[in-house]
């Protein structure tokens, strides 16, 4: 396994809060201006950072390519991809087709939200999962959850 190989198995998404940032989600409510980051995920004490430097194995070795991140908005990296090759992380909502493979008439579609639960990514723990699609996240739009 490379390293770049070994990072992307450990990968970790989260958002990072800043007053100049383009991105904006709501979380209790609230909304807050910011930027997702992705990296290899430091704690320190009950703060947690991103760190973009290929090793990184405390703060102080990172400087400045950590980046402080709430902690309800980490996600780690499923290792799967959706159909459009975009990384599924947890936190992310999906749209997924269950069925026999080839038999249009035994699929049907479901949406989820992507946890980390038991050792195991759901609902990535069937194996008649034929295509997955990411629709959202839980931070950036909390609302489809009424729909899941």
């Amino acid at each position: 396994m490379t390293s770049k190989e070994k990072l992307e198995r450990y990968l970790f998404r989260g958002f990072h809060s800043t007053d100049n940032g383009t991105q904006t989600i709501t979380l209790d409510g609230k909304k807050i201006k910011g930027e997702w980051v992705y990296g290899s995920l430091i704690e320190l004490g009950k703060k947690k950072y991103i760190c973009f430097a290929d090793e990184c194995h405390d703060i102080m070795n990172a400087g400045a390519l950590s980046f402080e991140v709430i902690p309800k908005t980490i996600g780690q990296f499923t290792g799967l991809l959706d159909k459009n090759k975009n990384k599924i992380f947890e936190g992310d909502i999906v749209r997924y087709i269950i069925g026999i493979k080839g038999y249009k008439s035994t699929y049907n579609t479901h949406t989820s939200l992507v946890k980390f639960k038991d050792c195991m990514f759901y609902p990535f723990t069937s194996s008649d999962i034929i295509e997955t699609e990411i629709i959202d996240n839980i931070n950036d739009n909390p609302e489809l959850l009424k729909e899941v």
